[in-house]
């Protein structure tokens, strides 16, 4: 058991790690696509989109273009211009936070959730380990007489059962938190590859518009796909729990389980030998 719980926190973390480096780096791509297009366009063409900055209280040079009040007062426009490519920032690195922390919660509840079907799919043999090592102590015996192996097994049950009862309360408490923030990535995640697509299709947009959209795509397209199959792999694990105590295979020799499986490799195993007997 030490053994497993130590290979399965191995892999969360490097998952982990892989997928923060890499959705990381996508995110700033896409990022810096788009906070770079306008100045790089601007140094390109030699001269900005309009003769007046913050003409008709519209700035079309920062990032998102915005309407602000008496823009075109160079105050005003300056910390407009500021305070959009902070907010822009803001906006990349709360994706990324946001994204990695799901991924990480995710990760947890799924190697918590793995733990508890171990524990549960080995109850009989950890039972009979707890007797070996405790059968001369009536203490653990739940009758304070001499312990039994039954004694053990429920010792054991009632052990991974608290631990569920855990995960459980996590996952709910997760559930909870992730309600509406769940709904707004699907939600948003639809609206944004539909438009980045559509700028993409489309004869009449420009390519200012067009060049940072691939990125954009793809993040949001990993967006929405790393979500959803968090979310499809914590449900199945909360399910494969009840069936992991019943999950004990007849072996032959301890080496091969007894199933379907197995009568195709008889048959298979024995048509190759009859094979080389012929050939022979």
């Amino acid at each position: 058991m030490e053994e497993f719980i130590m290979r399965l926190k191995i892999d969360v973390k490097n998952r982990k790690r892989i997928f923060g480096k890499f959705y990381t780096m996508l995110l700033i791509g896409a990022h810096f696509g788009q906070i770079l297009k306008k100045p790089i366009s601007f140094i390109l063409s030699g001269k900005g989109k309009n003769e007046v900055d913050g003409e008709n209280n519209l700035i079309w040079e920062t990032p998102y273009g915005m309407y602000i009040p008496h823009a075109d007062w160079w105050s005003v426009y300056v910390i407009s211009t500021i305070v959009n490519y902070c907010g822009s920032n803001l906006v990349a690195f709360t994706a990324v936070g946001s994204v990695i922390t799901y991924q990480y919660i995710s990760e947890e509840l799924l190697a918590e959730y793995a733990v508890v079907s171990k524990t549960l799919g080995s109850c009989v043999e950890r039972a009979e380990r707890l007797y070996v090592l405790r059968k001369d102590e009536t203490s653990w015996s739940a009758s304070g007489k001499e312990l039994t192996m039954n004694d053990c097994l429920i010792r054991c049950l009632n052990l991974s059962v608290k631990h569920h009862l855990q995960v459980l309360r996590m996952t709910d408490m997760f559930k909870k938190l992730m309600n509406i923030p769940l709904f707004m990535v699907i939600f948003d995640g639809g609206i944004v590859l539909c438009i980045s697509a559509y700028l993409i299709i489309s004869e009449d947009v420009s390519m200012n518009l067009k060049a940072p959209m691939p990125s954009v795509i793809a993040a949001e397209a990993i967006l929405v796909l790393i979500f959803c199959y968090y979310g499809e792999k914590i449900t199945e694990a909360s399910q494969n729990v009840g069936d992991s105590i019943y999950n004990n295979e007849l072996n032959a020799g301890g080496f091969t389980p007894v199933n379907h499986n197995t009568f195709a490799n008889v048959l298979s195993t024995a048509y190759s030998y009859i094979g080389f007997l012929l050939s022979t």
